[in-house]
């Protein structure tokens, strides 16, 4: 499944900027202190990279986190 349509069935906004798409972390979402886009969707790795914590974060990662499972 592509990466934008995964973010979009779990109901996880996304904003195109320039040539790129980027959001908030699904993952360390709940942190207050965070920008409201602190993350980067890579279209070609079907990924999202978070700036906060300096990770890769691929469909599987997110789908845990979503469903509230521990990574």
């Amino acid at each position: 499944m592509k990466i934008l349509s995964f973010l979009e069935k779990n109901r996880i906004t996304f904003k195109k900027i320039g040539q790129n798409y980027v959001c908030r972390c699904p993952i360390c979402k709940g942190d207050n202190q965070l920008h409201k886009h602190n993350a980067q969707i890579n279209l070609n790795f079907n990924s999202i990279y978070c700036f906060s914590e300096g990770k890769v974060y691929f469909a599987s990662d997110i789908r845990s986190a979503v469903r509230g499972k521990v990574l």
